[in-house]
């Protein structure tokens, strides 16, 4: 009704009273309004359809859960049935196959959701050469490109196209991804070599940020800070850039980081604070979460997690031989250029809770800043303002403060018992194997002695880890006490205030 009300007659609305079994109800099942059963065996139908001319989308249900997103849902139905012009993106990945077009790939909806919005492509990973008429170029996770593809996309930025690549050092969601590593090389064969020469570097090594550690269950059950998997809040996020102006919160899972050729005209989209630190990608392989909180080492430097570079570019191929004639040297026209050091913030664990139903709803901002950027990059600006207009999640950041601190405090012993324990359970593993290798049919007396030496020795040790955890978790949970204790009180309090205030009111005689 507001919509409508603004549109200045543009947009006109009917509302259709469905009683059961009438003219209206089967009309609108036909046009795809979906029926909700109810436990009593009734039903009803609540759902939306927008045409234009020719064009109709049907909302086949509007869910309350998604509720916080309807603003967007309409201004974007609305969009796409009356642009002239859809844009068309092409999709790079070794994730992807042609196939997903129809089959949609497990656990990555947001292509589905492109699907919806945009005239998507999956491109072949090992393709020569790109569909015509592209507007953007999305490269997710692939390391090593073919030559003549590196110079079609090449050409893509130099006519004004966008480009969007997300590499990452350590994919926990396709370890498969993580046989080439997407580095900068001698050889111009890469993905990340092309960037590289837009003035964007990529850092195949994992970041992490204690200040930034996002919440996750440790081998122990117990939820705790893992510094490598980084809650991206408003103030590490840029303001000044349209495609992440209006983001609240971003995660990133093991990312890697970004650096920035001075002299050019990259810019920083999100980054971490000065408590970061990095890791090498190979030491997370078959490593727990609580073992790798314990080694990272803050160095003092922000890092550059998503970066833009707009024109001029000069084309990565402008010196080499061999380059067709009419070869662009120079990019043309408002070209836009961007990279996030990370391929899992796109996955449905890390970005939406009940991908693939009318009730999917958004974790964080991480496909918002994706959209935003294909939108930027096709030089289509109207929905960016309302992707992500509210905070998704309310962040307690006195609890994150104390679990920082105490963690800084007892990080060295933490991690000295950590490190003990996990060397301890490495040499059981190692004899129980040797024991296995020798055909034995049962471990010789002396070797089961030893391990159970072993075991007994770590009990020590654990229970020193056990009294560190929980020093490290006493602040938030006396926090958590005296917050109960205000909570419990606050209601009589208020209470016994007003009968005061109505008791002395009514004494109060008369003027």
């Amino acid at each position: 009704e507001t919509l409508a009300r603004q549109s200045g007659g543009n947009l006109v609305l009917t509302t259709h009273d469905t009683q059961p079994d009438s003219e209206a109800e089967w009309t609108a099942l036909a046009r795809g309004i979906r029926r909700v059963p109810l436990s009593s065996g009734d039903g009803f139908l609540l759902g939306l359809v927008l045409r234009q001319g020719d064009r109709q989308r049907t909302f086949e249900y509007l869910d309350a859960d998604r509720s916080e997103q309807i603003e967007y849902d309409l201004a974007l139905a609305l969009t796409k049935l009356s642009q002239a012009h859809i844009p068309k993106i092409g999709l790079i990945s070794p994730l992807l196959t042609p196939s997903n077009i129809t089959a949609p790939r497990e656990g990555l909806a947001i292509v589905q959701e492109l699907m919806g919005a945009y005239d998507v492509a999956i491109i072949p990973f090992f393709a020569d050469a790109l569909p015509q008429d592209l507007d953007v170029v999305i490269v997710l996770g692939g390391a090593l490109l073919k030559p003549g593809m590196l110079m079609e996309i090449d050409q893509h930025v130099m006519r004004g196209k966008g480009l969007i690549v997300c590499l990452d050092p350590y994919t926990r969601f396709n370890p498969a991804s993580d046989a080439v590593v997407p580095a900068v090389t001698g050889r111009f064969d890469t993905i990340a070599g092309l960037l590289d020469r837009y003035g964007i570097r990529f850092e195949p090594v994992v970041t992490g940020d204690p200040t930034l550690a996002a919440p996750v269950i440790g081998a122990d059950q117990r939820t705790t800070g893992y510094p490598f998997w980084l809650r991206i809040p408003r103030a590490q996020i840029s303001a000044a850039h349209p495609a992440s102006a209006s983001l609240n919160e971003l995660l990133f899972l093991e990312p890697g980081f970004l650096t920035l050729d001075p002299t050019g005209s990259a810019v920083s989209l999100a980054t971490t604070t000065s408590q970061s630190g990095i890791l090498p990608a190979a030491d997370f392989k078959g490593s727990a979460s609580d073992v790798m909180g314990t080694k990272l080492k803050p160095d003092g430097l922000v890092r550059t997690l998503a970066a833009f570079a707009g024109g001029p570019l000069v084309s990565a191929f402008a010196g080499s031989s061999g380059t067709a004639p009419g070869h662009l040297k120079n990019s043309d026209g408002l070209t836009a250029v961007f990279a996030v050091a990370d391929v899992d913030w796109l996955f449905d664990a890390a970005s939406v809770e009940g991908a693939g139903t009318p009730s999917a709803r958004p974790l964080n901002d991480n496909h918002a800043f994706l959209t935003n950027m294909i939108d930027v990059a096709s030089h289509d600006l109207s929905l960016l303002q309302i992707r992500s207009r509210r905070n998704l999640s309310r962040r307690f950041t006195r609890v994150d403060a104390l679990l920082t601190a105490a963690r800084a405090r007892f990080q060295s012993e933490e991690q000295d018992a950590t490190a003990k324990i996990a060397k301890v359970e490495d040499t059981i593993a190692r004899v129980a194997k040797a024991v296995k290798d020798s055909g034995a049919q049962e471990v010789p007396a002396n070797i089961r002695a030893e391990v159970d030496k072993l075991k007994l020795g770590l009990l020590p040790v654990r229970r020193q880890l056990r009294e560190i955890r929980r020093q490290i978790r006493e602040d938030v949970e006396s926090l958590g006490r005296t917050l109960m204790i205000a909570n419990l009180a606050a209601g009589p309090t208020l209470t016994l205030i007003f009968a005061t205030l109505v008791f002395r009111s009514r004494r109060r005689p008369a003027p």
